[in-house]
């Protein structure tokens, strides 16, 4: 059985940083909304094991990669399985825009429609926290969110957005880390 999934972009419409943690990590606040552009991610079902493929990317195809650390935990939690992944990327990689982990949250959803919804909403947010501060964001069905804390505490919002949104990449990645710092 195969399953093919959204991985949408995310804007931050207000984003403030409070402080740096003891964790190294900073607390936030910000305003997050999903927009259209997405990856595109292909789950396949298997009896044991984890495979990526990134064509047209030099993403790697190893625990390197989010969406391997993604898979992994989940089948960990289920204690059982395997996953064949084929990612398209469609999201530009370190351009703020959350497609990594935008793409380890669709594997988090998709894995749970795969394997018969083992895990409730809340138990995929749980998993979701041990792989980055966005993820829990694209975990929730929400399309904007007020998010607290590392950006992990997600309060859904209802905000009607009409518009455009014009998206200027430069063509070269901003580490999220620098950009804190």
């Amino acid at each position: 059985m195969e399953l093919i999934c959204a991985a949408p972009a995310k804007i931050n419409l207000s984003l403030v940083i409070k402080g740096k943690r003891a964790d190294g990590f900073h607390d936030l606040e910000t305003r997050m909304l999903k927009i259209t552009l997405a990856d595109r991610l292909h789950l396949a079902r298997r009896d044991s094991g984890i495979t990526v493929q990134c064509p047209g990317s030099d993403l790697p195809i190893d625990a390197g990669n989010l969406v391997h650390r993604a898979a992994k935990s989940f089948l960990t939690a289920l204690g059982m399985g395997g996953v064949h992944i084929v990612l398209e990327k469609k999201v530009p990689i370190a351009a703020g825009l959350g497609g990594g982990s935008s793409d380890a949250a669709a594997v988090l959803r998709g894995l749970n429609t795969l394997y018969a919804s083992p895990f409730s909403s809340a138990q995929l947010v749980d998993l979701a926290r041990t792989l980055g501060a966005d993820v829990p964001f694209f975990v929730d069905e929400c399309l904007a969110a007020w998010a607290t804390g590392i950006g992990d505490e997600i309060h859904a919002e209802d905000i009607s957005f009409f518009g455009w949104i014009v998206l200027v990449n430069p063509g070269f990645p901003v580490s999220t880390k620098w950009v804190y710092e």
